[in-house]
């Protein structure tokens, strides 16, 4: 019995394993419901298999529901015709050959066809590649090819994928196979005439086993890849040129004279009618199977005329007529947007296509690129090649190869925004019609490397997602969260119809009254609580999106919001770049962006946004982040295109010319047109237009009672549990200013006792005894909705006699003031600490401020939480909103500059409440009015309470060192008052004296220290005076090198490598640091400010003796680059000499 080979044993039990799977797979159990494409394709079968026709009824729709799919058919596509009958609208030919498997094996039927053709794929590789490699070799390689690809995925799919697959494979193999029949000669040998049966017979191994002969039948397999696909007919073209160039025959079979011994004619015509053969099989088969697409779905078209799709509301499924409620599938106006036909998206597409994250052929197709870099090889050594035959083969592969080019470009141009088949595929559906293709472009395997690399290429993108085959196609995006793929890029084109769309969860869109404002695209799974204005980032983690406007839309603003735990966060849009650092739990930074578009789409634009948390917890198990939240939280963000809130981002970071750009032609109603003038008002201030600027605010001084009866109005609509609300005018000259006072009893606790006491604003408070009570809240959840705006929360408390807190509790948290949103966590929080200074207020009652910003409307409350270390008792909390006053005192602030003194003054008095905070600008010039106005006796009142000395910069007084600083000498004012600036003008001048600018933002004035001569390991105290010459929007760091003199370059290179990693210097040492420990950053910095900051240094003990030199220089920690001074990078400001010890 003759031995039956072993490659025929392996793929018999191939296709036996892949049988077994596809018979006993329940799909059920595996996925609920089937969608679009799917879904109609299964509804076809169904339909040719039961009625033999494509027409929609009630009955189709009613078998959708019997065979267990109650969700309907979701996503179905149908055609309406002119006579008012439904067709399902797809192309016919999958679910044709496709029925009578569905009849005999009900819904595995589909699977089975599936495995059948991608095992005759893998088969027919195999013997194709078998005429170049050994047969072992061409079975590992035809097996990698499918087996390690996207389209494995899709046996899986009731989609046409695979069976067009192999109607291309079969096609090219019937072309490019060149195995001959055995036979071959032995008709030349028989004398005796033929009979029919025998003629019949010769005739069908002529077709079948020659190679010529098949070339004849593959245009039958590549209609029905067309009918399938349209775009599929490109791949006849290369058989056509084929018989053009070399009649269909190996060389062996042409004739040996020359072309140039012969007239053309004599051997085209022959090729002409080769050709039109050809083509006439084509077009006969392609033209029967359009007649049969004609007569089961009402036209040859399928995606043509009246053609909707349903998601609810299927026709026939209701009594009343739905079909207007379909979604409209029309191409109408489809071209006629510029986008289509834009280069740079053109551009994007092709890079997208080989790379791309979600549908690159890197990722999912890897074996067609070795299959190019192959063909490539092969074309490059052409020269070398030996025999017509290996050349004719090498033109067969580049008609192909152009082909291929062809069709993928048919895609990209014609389908822009869709090439890969749609938001719900895995990798590129598409071009699995084309990925056959690239195994035909093989014709050598020089070394089994790339084979092997390939392989290993395809197995870490690709065998997570292949073990689980109908996981991966139910999340089709899932995958592509994770390494390798996040180092490919996303691909912004197909932004609408990405994998990720299928999850509602990662693509929120915003809507407003004028409709479509914007669009957030979610990539991965490291962004939580997606919502169209703000997400968190996991920690640890990047999350990236993409970002879709109107084309107005030309700025953006950003809140990072911390989570736990300090924390860097790395922001980035577009081009722009942005590093955060975080100190403390929920810390806010708000900063705002001018966009650049990244990609148009349509009438929008596209941003990539990515950020990126350095650090997260999990707040439930973090000591005071008072949050039941179990996950890992890095940071809030949240996003604002409106420009009154873009535009109040840039103020705050002192950009007032951005800031106008963003709001100077904006338009809003109510509320928000007083906010939008306001603010307008303001950047035209800090822009030196000073008249526009009292245009705008006293626009809204006059609207002032409108706006306050609105917020007052919003107030009074509060739910039942808000305590009462008193309200009373506050200014000078009645203004409507007003409070909102919460009384201390009437608010929930978790600790304290209520007591009564004349004195107090209600006649009673609740107090809180460390003896009587344990730790916890004194006041919260009054749980207030406030508008967006900015406000000072004031709590009016008394902190127990100092005989009565112990001297081990000083310095220690008394008490933690905050103002909590449920959601977001702490909104602003102001610990009371027990500091020694402090101690003559114990016993009293005092206010203690929290000013705080919202930038939506938020339900907030005021909480008090005690600690345990100290007797509290607690009045009341008033709520203040300040944009009455902040619109005084920047009217008071514009007329200043405008040399208005008087009336300057009497804003800034209209303004005053001792419990409001001023902003330093505001004061500074309520300070240069008074100066102005000789106001001597408040200005005597006010250095009074300065303490210049302990805070290190000058603050609102700058006016008054400027004035000397320019003069030489300050006005004729009074002895007390002159005494009062002298102090502060000494205070801030050094021993040592410089002059060195920075970047045109910072001067070094000189410095202060405290011995010139120290041994290593002494300590030696530092001063450094600096001067803010503009507002910054970066906090700048500030370098100091201290090096022994005559280093040569390559001993510094040597030491800062041996700093960085640790290793103390004997010849350098350096005191980097941020200005004033970090509590006062250069972005605070008013300009013309004048500051002054102090610091203990240690001499490093293994410092060597000698003379060294003090270097001084600026520069931004984020991005590393430093400022300028005309000395370079940095400036030698002094020597220190270190002696022996």
């Amino acid at each position: 019995m003759k031995r039956i080979p072993r490659e025929i044993l392996v793929w018999l039990a191939c296709l036996g394993f892949f049988l077994i799977i596809a018979v006993s797979v329940n799909y059920h159990h595996v996925l609920d419901y089937m969608f679009s494409d799917e879904m109609a394709y299964y509804m076809m079968a169904q339909s040719l298999s039961a009625d033999n026709d494509l027409i929609y009824t009630q009955q189709d729709l009613r078998r959708v529901y019997e065979e267990g799919w109650h969700a309907g058919p979701i996503g179905i596509f149908l055609n309406k015709t002119p006579d008012g009958t439904i067709y399902i609208s797809k192309s016919f030919i999958y679910s044709w050959v496709l029925s009578p498997f569905f009849t005999l094996f009900g819904f595995n039927g589909f699977l089975i066809v599936n495995v059948i053709f991608f095992f005759l794929c893998i088969l027919m590789a195999w013997l194709y590649l078998r005429q170049y490699m050994a047969s072992s070799v061409a079975m590992a390689f035809a097996m990698m090819f499918f087996m390690l690809s996207a389209s494995m995925i899709y046996v899986v799919w009731l989609t046409p994928e695979i069976f067009t697959m192999f109607c291309v494979t079969l096609g090219l193999f019937l072309w490019l196979y060149e195995q001959e029949s055995p036979r071959k000669g032995m008709q030349e040998q028989r004398v005796l005439p033929l009979s029919f049966f025998e003629e019949l017979l010769s005739c069908l191994r002529w077709l079948f086993l020659t190679p010529h002969g098949r070339r004849y039948l593959a245009p039958l397999p590549l209609a029905f890849a067309a009918m399938a696909k349209l775009p599929n007919i490109l791949f006849f073209v290369p058989l056509i040129a084929d018989m053009l160039f070399f009649g269909g025959c190996r060389p062996s079979q042409t004739h040996a004279v020359s072309v140039a011994r012969q007239r053309v004619w004599r051997i085209l015509l022959p090729r002409f009618g080769k050709t039109i053969v050809l083509c006439a099989i084509f077009a006969g088969m392609f033209l029967v199977l359009s007649e049969m697409q004609t007569r089961y779905t009402g036209s040859a078209n399928p995606y043509g005329g009246d053609r909707r799709t349903f998601v609810s509301g299927f026709p026939f499924d209701a009594p009343e007529d739905t079909w207007q409620k379909g979604i409209p599938m029309t191409t109408k106006g489809y071209f006629t947007e510029d986008f289509f036909f834009h280069l740079k998206t053109l551009l994007y597409n092709i890079y997208y296509y080989v790379v791309g994250r979600f549908t690159g052929i890197l990722p999912y197709f890897t074996a067609s690129l070795l299959a190019a870099a192959l063909f490539f090889w092969q074309f490059i050594r052409r020269a070398s090649l030996r025999s017509d035959e290996e050349r004719r083969a090498l033109w067969q592969r580049g008609f192909l190869f152009v082909i291929i080019l062809a069709s993928i470009g048919a895609y990209i141009v014609l389908m822009p925004i869709n090439y890969h088949g749609g938001g719900g595929a895995f990798g590129n559906r598409y071009f699995i019609n084309i990925y056959p293709a690239f195994l035909f472009l093989i014709t050598a395997m020089p070394r089994l490397w790339p084979f092997v690399v390939s392989g290993v290429i395809s197995a870490i993108f690709l065998a997570p997602s292949l073990i689980t085959p109908f996981q991966s196609s139910y999340f089709p995006a899932f995958h592509a969260f994770r390494l390798p793929f996040r180092l490919l890029p996303v691909e912004f084109t197909l932004i609408d119809t990405l994998p990720t769309n299928v999850d509602p969860k990662l693509a929120q869109t915003e809507w407003t009254g004028n409709g479509f404002a914007h669009r957030l695209y979610f990539f991965d799974d490291h962004a939580l609580d997606t919502s169209p204005r703000e997400f968190l980032v996991a920690g640890g983690q990047r999350a990236e999106l993409g970002l879709r406007t109107t084309l107005g839309q030309q700025h953006l603003a950003m809140t990072i919001t911390n989570g736990v735990v300090p924390n860097q966060v790395d922001v980035a849009v577009g081009e722009y770049r942005q590093i955060i650092h975080f100190s403390k739990p929920y810390e806010t930074r708000t900063f705002a962006l001018s966009l650049e578009e990244f990609l148009p789409y349509f009438k929008n634009s596209l941003y990539p946004i990515s950020v990126f948390s350095h650090a997260g917890a999990v707040p439930k198990f973090v000591a005071g982040a008072n949050s039941l939240e179990i996950r890992n939280i890095g940071c809030r963000v949240s996003l604002s295109l409106n420009p009154i809130e873009v535009g109040s981002a840039y103020l705050e970071n002192g950009q007032a010319d951005e800031a106008l750009s963003a709001m100077e032609t904006a338009q809003a109603s109510g509320a928000d047109e007083f906010r939008l003038r306001y603010l307008r008002g303001l950047a035209y201030q800090h822009a030196g237009k000073h008249d526009e600027a009292l245009r705008e605010l006293r626009w809204c001084e006059q609207h002032l009672a409108d706006f306050f009866a609105s917020f007052l109005s919003g107030m009074a609509a509060q739910p039942e549990n808000v305590p009462s609300v008193m309200k009373f005018s506050t200014g000078n000259r009645g203004e409507p200013f007003a409070l909102f006072r919460y009384e201390a009893e009437e608010l929930p606790r978790s600790v304290g006792d209520v007591f009564e006491e004349r004195d107090l604003s209600n006649g009673a408070g609740t107090a809180f005894v460390p003896e009587q009570h344990h730790q916890g809240y004194l006041a919260f959840g009054q749980y207030v909705e406030l508008p967006p705006g900015e406000y000072q929360a004031n709590f009016r408390m008394k902190i127990g006699e100092s005989a009565d807190i112990v001297p081990e509790a000083l310095n220690y948290v008394a008490l933690f003031l905050d103002v909590y949103n449920a959601k977001y966590g702490l909104v602003a929080e102001e610990p009371i600490r027990l500091t020694p200074e402090y101690a003559a207020q114990f016993g009293q009652f005092g206010v203690y401020p929290i000013r705080f910003a919202l930038r939506q409307p938020l339900v907030i409350e005021f909480r008090a939480r005690a600690t345990g270390y100290a007797p509290i008792e607690f009045d009341a909390v008033d709520l203040i909103p300040l944009l009455p006053t902040r619109l005084y005192d920047a009217l008071g602030v514009s007329l200043a500059q405008q040399g208005e003194w008087e009336e300057a003054e009497r804003y800034f008095h209209a303004a005053a409440n001792p419990s409001i905070r001023k902003p330093a600008e505001v004061q500074a010039a309520f300070v240069k009015t008074l100066l102005h106005l000789q106001q001597w006796d408040e200005v005597l009142e006010m250095l009074s309470h300065e303490k210049i000395d302990e805070t290190g910069h000058t603050g609102q007084w700058t006016h008054v060192l400027s004035l000397r600083d320019d003069s030489g000498e300050l006005p004729n004012i009074p002895s007390q008052v002159q005494e009062k600036f002298d102090e502060m003008w000494r205070a801030f001048s050094p021993v040592s004296a410089a002059d060195l600018t920075f970047g045109k933002q910072i001067r070094f004035l000189g410095y202060d220290v405290s011995a010139s001569s120290l041994k290593p390991g002494e300590q030696m105290r530092i001063r450094y005076y600096w001067q803010a010459l503009a507002a910054m929007n970066t906090n700048y760091t500030i370098f100091v090198h201290i090096t022994r003199q005559e280093e040569s370059a390559a001993a510094l290179a040597a030491n800062r490598l041996l700093r960085r990693i640790g290793i103390g210097q004997a010849h350098m040492f350096q005191q980097d640091h941020a200005p004033f420990h970090g509590d006062y950053p250069t972005r605070q910095w008013l300009q013309g400010e004048w500051l002054r900051e102090e610091y203990t240094v240690m001499i490093p003990p293994q410092l060597a003796p000698g003379v060294y030199d003090i270097w001084i220089g600026v520069y931004d920690p984020t991005s590393g680059q430093r400022l300028i001074s005309k000395s370079g990078e940095k400036t030698k400001i002094g020597e220190l000499t270190i002696l022996q010890n």
